[in-house]
């Protein structure tokens, strides 16, 4: 397992600018979910691997219901 020390303020900074950009073009056009860096995404059941980006998309259809 690697593990990652969190970033500084200039990187908060900039995480937060992209979030702030993205939610201002998808929530008006109801595009889907613009999520922050607490959220994980397993890509890969074997071996396990999980993610946790700073800024993401979720499209509206593939978004649970």
């Amino acid at each position: 397992m690697r593990v990652s020390l969190p970033g500084g303020g200039p990187h908060g900074f900039a995480g937060a600018n992209l979030i702030v950009r993205l939610a201002m073009h998808v929530n008006p056009r109801g595009l889907g979910r613009v999520l922050g860096d607490g959220v994980g995404y397993q890509l890969m059941q074997l071996p396990r691997t999980v993610r946790v980006p700073d800024a993401s998309f979720v499209r509206a259809n593939r978004l649970p219901a």
